[in-house]
């Protein structure tokens, strides 16, 4: 279903975070065919030329990569308008509006969001430039649209999210990968699960 090849920014300023307002109600097993579905209602349904997600995380803690291309790079994903380029964009499967995810998966969302931050020299926990705007390094979906999303739930962590990156960058934290004590930090990137597709796309709305 992939359309296009990949397109790459030169760095990633900001994480915007996400929930996909679905069904909270899934096994383990379910979760590859609920990444399908999204990627083919963001194609064919939107018109996008791949998933929007740079990744999906579920309420498992397990991290998915979405749009292809290299989770080191800056793949330009389709998940927030106008905000795209530079951006990385995360979404935890399921509806948080009333409550937040489980704490795995809170875990994971900060220790991705703080290594991805990490590749490109931004502190998890400060402020960062995005688009010609001045802003909080991580942000919620809300913070750069007209959306409730990612939920009041899961919105309500977002400080203690903040600060959980921030200390898996400066090492207060462990995270997976850290007990290789000679690796290098831009090399300790969080267990990633397969992704559900091969290629990445271009999307016109950055």
């Amino acid at each position: 279903m992939v359309r296009n090849a990949p397109t790459i920014a030169d760095s990633v300023s900001a994480a915007v975070i996400h929930h996909t307002d679905g069904n909270n109600d899934y096994a383990a097993e379910d979760v590859p065919a609920i990444l399908r579905g999204i990627q083919s209602f963001h194609i064919t349904g939107r018109g996008w030329s791949d998933i929007g997600y740079n990744m999906l995380v579920d309420k498992y803690g397990r991290l998915w990569e979405g749009r292809a291309g290299g989770v080191k790079k800056a793949v330009v994903g389709a998940h927030a308008a106008g905000y795209n380029t530079g951006s990385f964009g995360i979404s935890v499967l399921g509806d948080y509006d009333k409550k937040a995810p489980p704490q795995r998966t809170l875990d994971a969302v900060a220790e991705v969001v703080g290594w991805k931050l990490s590749l490109s020299g931004v502190k998890a926990g400060g402020s960062t430039s995005l688009a010609g705007e001045e802003m909080k390094a991580i942000v919620g979906h809300r913070d750069v649209g007209q959306t409730s999303c990612p939920g009041d739930g899961f919105y309500a962590k977002f400080d203690s999210i903040r600060q959980a990156a921030d200390d898996y960058q400066t090492g207060k934290k462990a995270g997976a990968g850290e007990e290789d004590e000679n690796k290098d930090e831009s090399d300790r990137q969080p267990d990633l699960v397969p992704g559900v597709i091969d290629s990445n796309a271009r999307d016109a709305r950055t």
